[in-house]
């Protein structure tokens, strides 16, 4: 980025959520040893998060590209982070407000030549579905101080077994944030292929649970029609039982009864007659019988089959009746006997 003219780098760390690009990225300020984040920004809070209008508004048209653009354009107007001063230099602006004759305004300070401040190592880390967005970082930015600033004669620059150390460090922290993200993925690629088999499983799971289920209301209903069944069973077979013992009582009644029999009730005179009157018994009997039988077909208390070989021998027994019946009032009709 570009402020007062001068080109300076600011270190950023986006991070990209499992989600993205649904979802905006996170961004965060991350300074170096050697600077600070700047307090009651506008844009970033104390612990480097950046807070911007482009990234609540997160849409399908944003990129990561045009965020990075609007970033450089606000720290530009004004930085997220300024350089810490030295011992020396803390020393020499603490004599130099003593004994100056007036304090002056918090003025904003011009910022070093850009050189001096120490190159800052690129840090990528990734996790799953996560990663890291290197290229949109921008370095050291100018010194921020409430109190004027003291002209130096030559820049600062670090010692180069610090810059060692921090480069050695940044080196540590890159090979273990690697180190995580390359072990992330890997528990991820397991995670989902257990998922994708325990998914399978557990549908035919399912499926079998819901057959079980439908059997089982079913063995349910059928147990319910058979108590049923089984409880009219018993309810006529107690209604027979009845029935029999009842008809066993009217036998022992009728056989130890001295009654006369009903068919010497009525006495023929002569033996045609008698004849003709058990001719005429029989074939209303038959007919009877005929009757019921069509009521038993009706009510299917019958079989088809057994119902047409009865009506079949009765008709015909029925047949030698009437023309036994027809011979005996002819014959008694020659006689002139009515």
């Amino acid at each position: 980025m570009f402020y007062n003219q001068k080109k300076y780098n600011c270190p950023v760390r986006i991070w990209f959520c499992l989600d993205y690009p649904k979802s905006p990225p996170i961004c965060y300020v991350t300074p170096t040893r050697d600077m600070g984040i700047k307090p009651r920004h506008v844009h970033v809070d104390s612990a480097g998060f950046i807070y911007h209008q482009y990234l609540t508004q997160w849409s399908d048209s944003s990129s990561v590209k045009e965020l990075v653009a609007t970033l450089k354009n606000v720290f530009s107007r004004e930085p997220p982070v300024y350089a810490k001063s030295s011992s020396s230099a803390g020393a020499r602006l603490t004599s130099s407000t003593s004994n100056g004759s007036q304090a002056q305004p918090p003025v904003r300070p011009i910022p070093p030549n850009p050189v001096a401040n120490p190159p800052m190592e690129h840090l990528v880390a990734s996790q799953p579905n996560e990663r890291v967005h290197d290229d949109s970082y921008f370095g050291p930015m100018p010194r921020h101080s409430s109190m004027p600033p003291v002209v130096s004669s030559e820049p600062s620059r670090p010692h180069p077994e610090e810059q060692a150390a921090v480069n050695r460090q940044s080196t540590e922290e890159e090979s273990r944030l690697t180190f995580v993200a390359m072990t992330f993925s890997k528990i991820e690629d397991k995670y989902d292929r257990f998922r994708r088999e325990n998914d399978s499983e557990f549908d035919a799971y399912q499926l079998k649970q819901k057959d079980m289920d439908i059997t089982f209301q079913k063995l349910h209903d059928y147990k319910i029609r058979l108590t049923q069944e089984r409880d009219r069973l018993f309810k006529m077979l107690e209604e027979l039982d009845a029935a029999e013992q009842t008809i066993e009582r009217v036998q022992e009644d009728l056989q130890s009864s001295s009654q006369e029999p009903v068919e010497n009730t009525l006495k023929c005179h002569d033996t045609m007659a008698d004849q003709l009157l058990q001719a005429v018994c029989h074939d209303k009997a038959i007919e009877d019988t005929l009757y019921e039988l069509d009521k038993a077909l009706d009510d299917s208390k019958i079989e088809t089959h057994t119902y047409l070989k009865i009506v079949h021998k009765l008709s015909r027994e029925q047949f030698f009746q009437k023309e036994l019946i027809n011979k005996i009032l002819a014959r008694r009709k020659q006689l002139g006997v009515y």
